[in-house]
């Protein structure tokens, strides 16, 4: 994995300067994928969508915040063009489970697209206690009853007419042990790409198992 400059960015809330890791270039050794959909990618991370201010902790999506410069990585050698406010500014936080549903709360989603789109990385943060059971064994994290509460407001969102979004909708209802629902859509799918994960999906159907699973 190769990294690229860092960029700054302003905070659309509070207007203080934020800092991100750019990459220029990975790979997908070690990648890993979940029945939720989320595949891991250690030397390609993927890039957030949504951040956390470290100043505020107001959520923002990342593109719609003003570009304020670059700079390079090994910028704190040298003082040379680097103004102090970049120099001081903290890097982005990523959003937990919780941040996401108060962010809901809040109106970051600008209609049900990207309603849908919070409510999933909402759902990947909740499965993250199964996912990477040692790294998060004391994180706070919200209860099943927040958790099961998205997943319900998530399914209606998910177009049926995409395969993509018709095999997450069967996750999601296999995961609230909704199971035969489950089943019936699995049967629509037909997309070749798609046809291992929901058969792997459509086995944890039938032994009436609810938990995340990796493919």
């Amino acid at each position: 994995m190769k990294l690229g400059p860092d960029e700054v960015r302003e905070c659309p809330a509070c207007h203080v300067f934020v800092r991100r890791t750019t990459i220029v270039s990975g790979n997908t050794f070690g990648m890993r994928r979940f029945t939720d959909g989320w595949v891991e990618t250690p030397m390609l991370p993927r890039q957030p969508r949504i951040v956390k201010c470290p100043g505020c902790s107001m959520c923002f999506w990342l593109l719609r915040s003003r570009i304020v410069g670059h700079v390079d990585r090994d910028w704190c050698t040298s003082d040379a063009g680097v103004p102090p406010e970049w120099r001081a500014a903290e890097r982005v936080c990523l959003p937990d489970e919780q941040d996401y549903y108060r962010a809901l709360r809040n109106g970051l989603a600008n209609g049900l697209s990207e309603e849908r789109d919070v409510r999933i990385e909402a759902w990947w943060r909740s499965n993250d206690p199964a996912r990477y059971p040692d790294a998060h064994a004391d994180a706070p994290h919200a209860g099943p009853g927040e958790r099961e509460a998205n997943l319900r407001a998530l399914i209606p969102l998910l177009d049926e007419s995409e395969s993509q979004w018709l095999i997450m909708k069967a996750e999601a209802l296999r995961e609230l042990s909704r199971f035969d629902e489950a089943l019936a859509l699995l049967d629509r799918i037909d997309e070749p790409a798609l046809r291992a994960a929901a058969a792997r999906i459509r086995t944890l159907c039938v032994a009436r198992e609810a938990s995340l699973k990796e493919l």
